[in-house]
């Protein structure tokens, strides 16, 4: 019986593409990534505002042979577009029984700011021994 077994590499070249699910939940994405038999140390997570790729490399093991596996061997990668840009520094990530799950707050835009005249909300920087302090109420150009 095992003659007759077409018997193929079990670990090829091809870069494999994970299955995923994406949600828009009301704060942003939920994205689901298909991951089993790996561990988070073997993850690779990459965010830009507007893309996010997951990859990692699942490894034959060492210590036996196989002789018929229907599992993948090798890299797996998966890049996609997002639909809005993200707050990177805000992502949440979880591993769980074989699922990546990622939530990806959406990036608010920036609130205008309302300035008053006269008033300056800056700090300002102490002055050097070089610079002459000069108030606000005196003209500069006067000689």
């Amino acid at each position: 019986m095992i003659a007759m077994m077409h018997v193929q590499p079990m670990e090829q070249k091809t870069l494999y593409q994970p299955a995923i699910a994406w949600q828009i939940t009301s704060e942003g994405l939920m994205l689901h990534v298909e991951a089993p038999g790996i561990q988070a140390k073997d993850l690779d997570i990459e965010a830009t505002e507007k893309t996010l790729t997951v990859q990692w490399t699942r490894h034959l093991r060492s210590d036996s042979v196989a002789l018929y596996s229907e599992v993948k061997y090798g890299q797996f990668r998966r890049s996609v577009a997002l639909p809005f840009a993200i707050e990177r520094d805000r992502i949440e990530s979880q591993l769980k029984h074989g699922i990546l799950t990622l939530n990806l707050p959406k990036k608010q835009k920036p609130q205008p700011v309302k300035i008053t005249l006269g008033k300056s909300t800056l700090s300002q920087p102490e002055p050097t021994p070089l610079e002459t302090p000069v108030s606000l109420d005196e003209d500069p150009w006067a000689a």
